[in-house]
């Protein structure tokens, strides 16, 4: 029967094993890519890229230029009121990060983009942020 498979000439049977060879490749690396379960993986970042808009009491976005801006996450929806740059007096602050100095955030068209998380690191948990503007 293989003789069949395979031909009676020389040069067809060449081709033949041939043919049957990358038809045994082909259905070995199909069952590899099917069977073997694939990983991935990826570096966790300790940031948070945060974008926002800024407007004026009116509504009217702020002016170009540089502004001090504070950060803070709560474990609850309501505050009892911390300092400015800490969550000292206030049990709901979880985590504060204030640019002001050298940090400042650089507002363009009202716009401002902040990796949060990269002047002081997160606690384990967030649940609630409030955004400040220091004037």
């Amino acid at each position: 029967m293989l003789r069949h498979i395979l031909g009676h000439r020389p040069h067809h049977r060449r081709w033949a094993l041939l043919r049957l060879a990358s038809a045994l490749i082909l259905s070995v690396l199909i069952y590899l890519f099917l069977a073997l379960p694939a990983h991935a993986s990826a570096a966790a970042t300790p940031t948070i890229n945060f974008q926002a808009r800024l407007l004026n009491a009116p509504g009217a976005v702020v002016p170009d230029g540089n502004y001090n801006v504070e950060f803070k996450l709560y474990n609850s929806a309501t505050s009892s009121g911390s300092s400015q740059g800490s969550c000292t007096g206030d049990a709901h602050c979880l985590w504060v990060e204030t640019y002001t100095g050298a940090n400042v955030v650089s507002v363009t068209d009202g716009y401002l983009t902040v990796a949060l998380g990269s002047l002081n690191a997160f606690p384990s948990t967030i649940n609630w942020i409030r955004v400040c503007i220091l004037a």
